[in-house]
């Protein structure tokens, strides 16, 4: 407005938690399915996915622990768009993972910006060989959460 001040309340922006927990898993997209908020109704709670409305950049945050990771093998953890691979939060084998607090659970996370063409879409994926469980029951443990930049 003319003294400066920019408001955009209409603003693409999700943070969304996943119920109960923790819960098995054979891989594949992370279904985060309650919306802490939702501007604009982008993310999409039944099949993870956070879908553009709009050309621009956009900001992603995620957090999940993972449980039993020593009976799984190349852990891959990942961001992908329109279901490609685009950036890893964590790979690994389990030989180098060391067991360091939060009850035995690891803790993994990112953040990252993407350039996306409208209707283009971003989820959480995760594959493993194995058996694996995670956490993402809370809002201090497991979420995906994203943000229009411009």
């Amino acid at each position: 407005d003319s003294s400066g001040q920019v408001t955009m309340p209409s603003q693409p922006s999700f943070r969304a938690t996943k119920s109960g927990g923790p819960f098995n898993t054979g891989g594949g997209t992370i279904v985060f399915d309650q919306n802490q908020h939702n501007i604009g109704s982008n993310y999409n709670t039944s099949n993870g996915r956070f879908t553009a409305p709009v050309s621009g950049k956009y900001l992603f945050t995620g957090s999940i622990l993972l449980s039993g990771y020593d009976q799984a093998s190349s852990i891959h953890v990942s961001w992908r768009k329109n279901g490609t691979v685009m950036q890893y939060w964590y790979n690994t084998r389990t030989s180098d993972i060391d067991r360091s607090g939060y009850g035995g659970y690891l803790a993994q996370g990112s953040t990252t910006t993407f350039s996306l063409s409208a209707n283009d879409y971003i989820d959480v994926h995760i594959s493993f060989g194995g058996s694996l469980s995670l956490w993402c029951g809370d809002a201090n443990w497991g979420h995906f959460s994203g943000h229009f930049l411009g």
